[in-house]
């Protein structure tokens, strides 16, 4: 149904998705900007019962959008009203343990010398986003540094904490403290949502510090979207059965981009500057006990222009002698052509490549990439569109270790 409404095919193209009994999480992109779009990948993470069954937990897609690095995380967390430490926990599990198939490497993320800050779209389930433009020129020399001492992940950290970008949503399950079901019925017919929203754990519990750390919200402008009748209309769809569950809201977007409190505009040092355009739930859905909620964010990304920073990078080695030192003690594998021939996907081909390293120095580097590369279309001419799948390599490539 998404795709259809999308028009998948012509203007959208899904890149991935993940489930976990009923969570699913989908993205697709737009195809004018899909060649700056890959390196998609998926995980998930069970908190029901003993941390194994599905019916609760979270699942996250990770892929990275002009050089950047984005997390998305669907999340159903415990029910009931007195479930906070629970819900809490989840969180905590869920942020703590989140591990993708391909470990997270800096020396594969932009950094360089010419920065502009460039447009997409994405369209994640019940999540919108776009980006707004500027321009901006930075200099630095974080990639020779990255370059040189071979920075990577620092084991032991979150692979979620490392994302430009990271967003969560779901049914979060945190509920409204200290009133009755007719006061917030009440409370609702007159859109009151400020006096309500004093009584949401959620809000609580990240005043506190106990949960959602360092991630913010949008303002809440919509009703509670949690408990109705299916297949009710309007505001007089909220559960009125036996049990007359308190209104809620269950459904929310959070979110967190690269800003700190010292750094606010979009740069090399802040790559991914975010802004909410809209914040609503859709209550004309009447066919589930939840209204789904949907945010457009307005992001600003800094992309690295790399013909300037190979160009920069070269003047810079020349004229430095330091620097042309300390790339020579690495020791660089010289220029090495695998294969020249055309590949035949279906054969699943393997091809060893071994390098040995006879400097006599502890390490050696080398890069591996796909230069020249395209794809044949069903009439045998060349498309210009080459997808990429994870570090950078088409998708029917896989590069080990």
């Amino acid at each position: 149904m998404i795709g259809r409404t999308l028009d998948e095919g012509p203007t959208f193209e899904r890149v991935g998705s993940r489930q976990l009994a009923g969570l699913l999480i989908a993205v697709w992109v737009r195809n004018n900007i899909r060649g700056h779009a890959g390196d998609v990948d998926v995980a998930a993470i069970p908190c029901g019962f003993g941390r194994a069954i599905g019916n609760k937990g979270a699942v996250g897609l990770r892929m990275r959008v002009y050089g950047r690095t984005m997390c998305f995380v669907n999340c159903h967390f415990a029910a009931h009203l007195e479930a906070v430490s629970r819900r809490n926990a989840d969180f905590d599990h869920v942020y703590r343990t989140m591990v993708f198939s391909r470990p997270f490497n800096l020396l594969n993320a932009a950094a360089g010398m010419l920065v502009s800050h460039l447009p997409f779209k994405l369209f994640v389930v019940q999540m919108y986003v776009h980006t707004a433009l500027s321009n901006a020129v930075i200099w630095s020399l974080s990639y020779l540094v990255e370059l040189a001492m071979g920075i990577n992940s620092v084991e032991g950290i979150p692979e979620l904490s490392e994302a430009d970008m990271l967003v969560f949503l779901g049914d979060f399950n945190y509920r409204l403290d200290g009133i009755s079901y007719d006061e917030a019925r009440d409370f609702v017919s007159q859109r009151c949502f400020d006096w309500l929203r004093e009584r949401d754990q959620l809000r609580s519990e990240m005043k506190a510090g106990n949960v959602f750390q360092g991630m913010r919200e949008a303002i809440i402008r919509f009703p509670p979207t949690y408990k109705f009748e299916r297949h009710q209309d309007g505001l007089a769809g909220y559960d009125s059965g036996e049990k007359k569950r308190i209104p809620a809201w269950c459904d929310r977007i959070l979110y967190r981009d690269s800003r700190s409190a010292s750094v606010s505009s979009c740069s090399l040092d802040c790559p991914v500057v975010s802004s909410v355009s809209q914040y609503e739930a859709c209550m004309d859905v009447n066919d589930s006990d939840h209204k789904p909620v949907r945010c457009m964010f307005s992001i600003q990304i800094a992309r690295v222009d790399e013909s300037i920073r190979r160009q920069e990078f070269g003047e810079i080695i020349e004229s430095n002698e330091n620097i042309r030192c300390m790339i020579e003690e690495l020791c660089k594998v010289p220029e090495t052509i695998v294969s020249t021939n055309n590949i035949i996907l279906q054969n699943q081909d393997t091809s060893i490549l071994r390098i040995a390293n006879k400097c006599g120095k502890d390490q050696a580097l080398f890069q591996i990439f796909c230069e020249g590369q395209s794809t044949i279309k069903e009439d045998g001419q060349a498309s210009n569109h080459c997808p990429r799948g994870s570090f950078g390599f088409p998708r029917w490539l896989e590069v080990i270790p």
